[in-house]
C-alpha cells in the first residue's frame, strides 16, 4: 500500500506538470481539473494579491496570467521539491516576457493535496536583478 505522504506527492507531481504546461500554453483545464471546488490560492502582488477561494476564481487569475501578463507563455524549470503528508513545495525558475519586456524570477509554488485534489495554491515571488559588471 502506498502510504500518504507518497500520495500526496504524486498528485502534487501531476498537478506541478499540468500547471507548468498551462503556464507554457494557456491550457488550464488539465489543471483545474485537480482542483477541489473550495480551493484556496494566495499570490503575493498585483490585482490578485492576497488570499482568495474557489476554483473559479483560480481560473480567472491563471487565464489572467497567460492572456495579459505572459502571453508567450512562462517556462518553470523545477529546481527542488519538498514535502511533507499534505503539502508540497515545488522550487522553480521562471523565465519569459512578462508584458513583453524580459523576465525572469525564482519561486516556490505550494500545493495542499486533499485526496487525489489540489486542495490549495500558494506562490512565493523572488525577485530576480541582472547587476551590471
Amino acid at each position: 500500500m502506498e502510504s500518504s505522504s507518497s500520495s500526496t506527492l504524486a498528485v502534487a507531481q501531476q498537478g506541478f506538470t499540468r500547471l507548468q504546461q498551462g503556464l507554457a500554453t494557456g491550457e488550464w483545464e488539465p489543471f483545474l481539473e485537480m482542483l477541489t471546488e473550495d480551493c484556496t490560492f494566495s499570490f503575493p502582488a498585483g490585482s490578485y494579491k492576497g488570499l482568495h477561494q474557489g476554483k473559479i476564481m483560480l481560473a480567472k487569475f491563471l487565464n489572467y496570467a497567460t492572456e495579459s501578463v505572459f502571453k508567450n507563455g512562462l517556462l518553470l524549470t523545477l529546481q527542488q521539491i519538498t514535502s511533507n503528508e499534505t503539502t508540497v513545495v515545488f522550487e522553480v525558475y521562471s523565465e519569459g516576457k512578462m508584458w513583453e519586456k524580459p523576465y525572469q524570477n525564482q519561486a516556490a509554488i505550494a500545493f495542499d493535496i486533499q485526496g487525489d485534489r489540489i486542495c490549495s495554491y500558494r506562490e512565493y515571488l523572488a525577485v530576480v536583478f541582472t547587476l551590471p559588471s
